[in-house]
């Protein structure tokens, strides 16, 4: 069949029969320059390109798999470039079973263990821990994710977001997670993922936050301060540093001979290895029931 408008997701379908779909290996198609361009230069999500443009492929055939290399044949007989981009594959559930979350990191992973933890132990029944990410080659997140066989990847600086993107929408994330991560995201990049978003800060918000408030210097700032209580905050992101809907909060107590180091691992202990994954499990939840009632 012709892929015209509607694209890929609206044209291969109609040669399947019911209870069967398509699913493309993307790393076979041959996409031309123009439509990467577009997507990024246009801000387009991935999914809408694939839904409008034929993205460099114009026409698919669908044969039995015993006889994909001799259909190859014939066309590249015929003069056409051919090659096997896919398989078809029984239809999934309409209905959404889990949550697919990606977790961002920079550095050691230790709030990504407490997920991987709970995660493991099945206590995040209605999420699935797909993708880890980091800025960072030599993260230790990444040999977290490596050693619970989860998939993980070392985006570098450039068009990290780009390219961020483009690997949420193949594993199809419902979730990001930001867990130690030491970079801004633009806002852009924010403002296409509302409520989908979650970050632990090291401190009770609106208490110690904001720009500039990151790592030792927030314990630093509440010892300077006197207070009595800290804790850690899971709230959703948006464009204002540490400003989004908060999730969930616990506090902890500051003791009269901490160190920032000491409030910092106590923190940690006491609230962020408990708070995030909980945060985690209730956002799941909402998207899986909500996406259940068909809403």
């Amino acid at each position: 069949m012709h892929i015209t408008g509607g694209g890929f997701y609206e044209n291969i379908p109609r040669a399947l029969p019911e209870g069967m779909s398509a699913k493309i290996y993307k790393d076979e198609l041959e996409i031309p320059g123009i439509f990467k361009l577009l997507m990024k230069e246009g801000n387009i999500p991935e999914r809408d390109m694939f839904n409008t443009y034929n993205m460099g492929t114009g026409m698919t055939v669908v044969v039995p798999k015993e006889d994909a290399a001799r259909a190859v044949e014939i066309i590249e007989a015929a003069g056409e470039h051919a090659k096997v981009i896919g398989e078809i594959v029984k239809e999934l559930s309409l209905n959404k079973q889990k949550a697919r979350i990606a977790v961002l990191v920079s550095g050691g992973g230790t709030n990504l263990q407490a997920i991987i933890n709970r995660w493991q132990a099945g206590d995040l029944p209605h999420g699935d821990l797909a993708l880890v990410v980091s800025n960072r080659s030599k993260a230790g997140g990444l040999q977290r994710a490596e050693k619970a066989g989860i998939r993980n990847v070392f985006l570098p600086k450039e068009d990290f977001e780009a390219r961020l993107i483009q690997l949420l929408e193949e594993e199809r994330i419902d979730i990001i997670v930001l867990a130690g991560f030491l970079k801004i995201l633009s806002r852009d990049f924010v403002r296409r993922y509302p409520d989908r978003i979650l970050n632990v800060h090291p401190s009770l918000i609106p208490s110690f936050c904001g720009d500039g408030f990151y790592g030792l210097k927030v314990h630093e700032a509440a010892l300077e301060y006197g207070v009595k209580v800290s804790g850690a905050t899971v709230h959703f992101v948006n464009e204002v540093t540490d400003g989004g809907r908060i999730i969930a909060q616990k506090a902890v107590e500051v003791k009269p001979d901490d160190t920032p180091e000491t409030l910092q691992r106590r923190i940690m202990e006491q609230a962020e290895w408990i708070l995030l994954p909980e945060a985690v499990e209730t956002v799941a939840r909402e998207i899986v029931e909500h996406e259940s009632e068909g809403e």
